[in-house]
């Protein structure tokens, strides 16, 4: 402190004909001052340890799944597929069918198969009676009879059988059963 008092005392000292003095004072001022500061008013005690918690890859590969979930359940009526969604979240498909298998032990497709088939039954057994050909559309699928052929593979009953019933039958199984 003592050396840069010295050097301001000698340059605030000299005649200021060049403007450059001046800022050359105000620089060594505004170095001295912080000097003083720092040696005064220790820093330390004002410092917290910020909490800081790192996102794994696992944690981002859970959200992916989960918005991908969440996106089939939003458009489980449009004919989307792997791709479709794969490129809604912004990863190959081969990636989310990795993160799949890893997450939920079933592929894409059949989540979304099973999930458009839940939709399906709720559709069937609610009093609005849906035609089965309408329910399948609404749902996704291609064709009526690939609706058929895969609601009858995973209830066990044709799904005209469940509209007929769905007042007075039996109740539906609550989820289809899982499939390899």
């Amino acid at each position: 402190i003592a050396l840069w008092a010295g050097q301001m005392l000698d340059v605030a000292m000299q005649p200021v004909p060049y403007a450059w003095r001046r800022a050359m004072i105000g620089s060594l001022l505004h170095l001295w001052f912080a000097q003083i500061f720092k040696m005064t008013m220790p820093i330390e005690p004002w410092r917290q340890a910020v909490p800081y918690t790192k996102q794994t890859a696992g944690d981002r590969s859970r959200l992916l799944v989960r918005q991908a979930l969440g996106f089939m359940q939003a458009n489980y009526g449009m004919p989307i597929g792997l791709r479709d969604i794969a490129d809604h979240l912004g990863i190959t498909p081969r990636h989310l069918t990795r993160l799949f298998g890893q997450y939920e032990q079933k592929s894409v497709n059949t989540n979304l198969l099973d999930i458009r088939l839940r939709r399906a039954r709720e559709l069937l057994t609610a009093p609005t009676g849906h035609s089965v050909k309408e329910v399948a559309y609404r749902c996704g699928f291609a064709s009526p009879s690939h609706f058929t052929q895969c609601f009858r593979k995973a209830f066990g009953r044709r799904p005209s059988e469940v509209a007929d019933v769905s007042a007075t039958g039996p109740a539906m199984p609550e989820n289809p059963p899982t499939r390899a």
